[in-house]
């Protein structure tokens, strides 16, 4: 960001510079040419000659000046169109929802994933707040979230629940020209698969030391009586029943 405000800048300058030195020569180049014609003229009509050349002098000089910037302006946006153009492409074709706030928590920019995630068109979303468009236990995290970001001037990386998504957002602040944070950019990956996929990961460890504490156990004692107690303790206490349906069901065998 600082070095496109630079290069605004040095375009700036350079431009002021050239039309300086363009309207210098226009100011020198056309007063020796008119002095030459006056100088061929009689003198009865040398002062209505001075004005009307001296007016079309003023005019021609406008309308140079007027196509002049009008070309180097349309150079200028045409390359600022492209980068917007840029921009806006890599901002909808992401796979990650996107969004960037002010402040204020109002939303300035987001892109269709983020939009059809919460169900809402562009425009809809685009000026308003989490408090507007989200439900409450949606929008207070978000908004704390962002404010942590806003506050700290740092990145931060954490898990959001939205609706029965969960995702994982990296979120950034945004500076204006003195360092002060004026916004915050979050760019967020679904990961509910994952975080599913690691739930059952955890419980499947639990259950495996579980399972190995009980051979663990089983090993330290020949009395046949404890060692079925025992397990059955361990048996009850990983896959969650009830000892008594063990029982029946060793009976009934």
């Amino acid at each position: 960001m600082q070095n496109e405000v630079k290069s605004l800048n040095r375009f700036i300058y350079k431009l002021l510079l050239l039309y300086g030195v363009v309207a210098g020569l226009w100011v020198l180049v056309s007063n020796y040419l008119i002095s030459f014609i006056v100088l061929q003229l009689p003198v009865t009509d040398k002062i209505h000659s001075i004005q009307s050349i001296q007016t079309i002098k003023e005019w021609g000089f406008v309308v140079l000046t007027v196509l002049w910037l009008s070309q180097v302006l349309r150079e200028q946006l045409k390359s600022l169109f492209h980068k917007y153009y840029l921009l806006n492409t890599i901002f909808d074709t992401t796979s990650e929802s996107i969004y960037v706030k002010n402040q204020n928590g109002q939303y300035l920019m987001v892109n269709s994933i983020y939009a059809n995630k919460i169900g809402l068109s562009l425009a809809d979303i685009v000026g308003k707040t989490d408090e507007q468009i989200l439900p409450t236990e949606i929008a207070i995290p978000f908004m704390q979230n962002d404010k942590v970001v806003l506050q700290t001037g740092k990145p931060l990386t954490i898990e959001e629940k939205i609706f029965n998504e969960i995702q994982l957002s990296n979120k950034a602040p945004y500076f204006d020209r003195r360092g002060n944070s004026i916004g915050v950019i979050s760019l967020s990956k679904n990961i509910t698969e994952y975080s599913q996929l690691s739930e059952d990961l955890r419980i499947q460890k639990e259950d495996f030391a579980a399972l190995k504490s009980i051979t663990e156990n089983s090993i330290s004692t020949l009395n046949t009586t404890e060692l079925l107690n025992v397990l059955l303790e361990r048996v009850v206490e990983v896959m969650h029943v009830d000892s008594a349906v063990i029982l029946l069901n060793e009976n009934n065998s």
